[in-house]
């Protein structure tokens, strides 16, 4: 950044030094002053000054025969720089940055020149983002216990976010449902979410704590559970149900079911495919039958004739009764007959 006042010949014959504070502290998205001093106190309104940027290459702002040179300015600055032109009668050099980024931290000189003399000398600008106060918020109870979720934006650098119950310990040093942090970065600043389970306790208060190390800087928000926002014992009908439709176990539900679905499709495809092989045979068989024994029933009772069997001459395997002649039959069952008056019989099994 430049800023440049045309020196007078009277001038000229004055030795000066300037003098800055080495450090300066600013607050993100604020306004700063870089003080420079010249000594003794003469006048600069008619000296060149100069500010740059040590890490840049480039000129910031150049100020010349009492107007701003925006045409020459760094883009990264434009607008946002100014000298404190009612002071530099009494040798106030001084730059003002305002709407202060972190990208704006680093080392800037300060120059005064003179025809005959010229000084200079280094200041460094500091960037700290305090960050707002931490926001708790209590999202849906979970089986193992309440999860309480802690946020916060706006920090530079990045800050350090703790988890502390009643008696002020860390629950980091929970191995089992310890909390997790994350950090996202946005033009420089973080923000920090910490999440931690918490299980019902007889006190339920706990504390989100951010610190910010370099400038020893805290803010925290405490909160106080009531018991019944606690998850209560579920029964072991609610369990199978969490258990069976639980995100991790919802695909592998879905994938066995799909398998027996599919195992109950080719099992009735393939016993419906041999129910009409056997169906088939049956009526190949019957229409066989026909072939060979065309006469109706009352066909075959036209001419019948009534057969006398004597029980005592009859074949072993024949019982008499009466009228009613029905067969005994024997220990093994007869063979299938495969065949029938020289011709093809087919067995059909059921």
């Amino acid at each position: 950044m430049i800023f440049l006042i045309v020196p007078t010949a009277g001038s000229k014959d004055f030795k000066f030094d300037v003098t800055v504070q080495p450090e300066v502290v600013a607050l993100a998205g604020g306004d700063v002053i870089l003080p420079c001093y010249m000594e003794p106190n003469i006048s600069a309104v008619k000296m060149k000054v100069l500010w740059s940027r040590i890490e840049h290459t480039s000129s910031v702002p150049l100020y010349e025969d009492h107007d701003d040179k925006d045409e020459q300015q760094n883009v990264t600055y434009r607008g946002r720089t100014s000298l404190l032109k009612k002071d530099l009668e009494q040798g106030n050099v001084s730059l003002k940055l305002s709407q202060v980024k972190v990208s704006d931290e680093g080392r800037y000189r300060c120059s005064v020149i003179a025809p005959s003399w010229n000084a200079e000398a280094t200041i460094t600008l500091t960037v700290k983002g305090e960050g707002f106060k931490p926001q708790i918020s209590n999202p849906n109870p979970k089986d193992e216990g309440l999860p309480l979720k802690c946020n916060s934006t706006g920090w530079y650098p990045k800050p350090e976010m703790t988890w502390l119950d009643s008696e002020g310990r860390n629950l980091s040093s929970d191995s089992e449902h310890g909390p997790t942090f994350s950090y996202t970065v946005v033009d420089g600043l973080y923000t920090v979410i910490g999440e931690v389970v918490v299980k019902e306790k007889e006190n339920n208060q706990y504390v989100c704590r951010i610190h910010l190390q370099r400038y020893n800087l805290t803010r925290e928000t405490e909160i106080n559970i009531s018991k019944t926002m606690f998850p209560k014992s579920a029964g072991i009908g609610e369990l199978l149900f969490r258990w069976l439709f639980h995100p991790s176990y919802l695909i592998d539900l879905v994938v066995v079911l799909a398998v027996v679905v599919v195992f109950l499709a080719v099992f009735q495809c393939r016993y419906k495919r041999k129910y009409f092989k056997q169906l088939e045979c049956l009526m190949k068989q019957i229409a066989f039958v026909n072939q060979r024994m065309p006469l109706t029933y009352n066909q075959l009772t036209v001419n019948r004739v009534i057969i006398t069997l004597d029980p005592d001459t009859a074949h072993p395997h024949l019982r008499v009764d009466g009228e009613q002649v029905s067969y005994i039959g024997s220990d093994s069952q007869p063979e299938d007959v495969s065949y029938y008056a020289g011709e093809s019989w087919g067995v059909c099994g059921l």
